[in-house]
């Protein structure tokens, strides 16, 4: 893991316990990053040239960095996963591989044709 990720893992991994919302947008994780990085009380406070100065120096991570130490908090702490990813997890199980279709004639012209969803799980959307 290389030392700028794990330099911020355990300021991600507070952030993702007192914010929720952190988890599930890295849009939102970053603010509280750069925010507390910058000492802000608010990270609309944040000015770009003062973060692209910062980055330019060293002093703080580029969005990558910061996306990164989420993603490996993530997988360290599986309970700090977001909604989102419960959510992808219950939708990839409804999903039919092309496999399990049973189609045997000519591929599809249009993706609409194609239906991945059995009629009940339809329904349900």
């Amino acid at each position: 893991m290389p030392h700028l990720v794990s330099k911020y893992l355990n300021l991600v991994r507070q952030i993702y316990e007192m914010h929720k919302q952190a988890r599930d947008n890295d849009a939102i994780l970053t603010a509280f990053v750069l925010a507390s990085l910058f000492g802000a009380k608010s990270w609309k406070d944040l000015t770009l040239r003062d973060y692209l100065f910062g980055v330019y120096k060293g002093s703080y991570p580029s969005l990558d960095t910061i996306t990164r130490a989420g993603r490996r908090v993530r997988q360290l702490h599986p309970e700090l996963r977001g909604t989102a990813n419960a959510r992808q997890r219950r939708e990839a199980k409804r999903l039919v591989t092309l496999n399990d279709l049973e189609y045997t004639g000519p591929p599809p012209q249009d993706a609409n044709q194609l239906h991945l969803f059995t009629e009940a799980e339809q329904e349900q959307k």
